[in-house]
């Protein structure tokens, strides 16, 4: 399953929201820079799945709410 910034972008923000935290909330939890947190949510540059881990974990989710799921058909 390929990675796909924008959906993690959409992701970030929404999980982020849910939280009610702002940037700056998010990256002192995570431990991410805040410029880091904003490049992300632009599509900007790409996290390593440690970073997701860190942000998952700072959010209360999985890290499965960041990749987007294509759902298949039976044959």
């Amino acid at each position: 399953m390929p990675f796909n910034a924008e959906f993690f972008a959409r992701q970030l923000k929404v999980k982020r929201a849910e939280m009610g935290w702002n940037q700056n909330e998010l990256a002192e939890a995570s431990g991410v820079s805040l410029g880091t947190v904003a490049r992300y949510e632009m599509c900007a540059t790409k996290p390593s799945f440690e970073t997701i881990c860190d942000l998952a974990d700072a959010l209360e989710c999985s890290t499965d709410d960041f990749w987007e799921r294509n759902e298949r058909k039976a044959s």
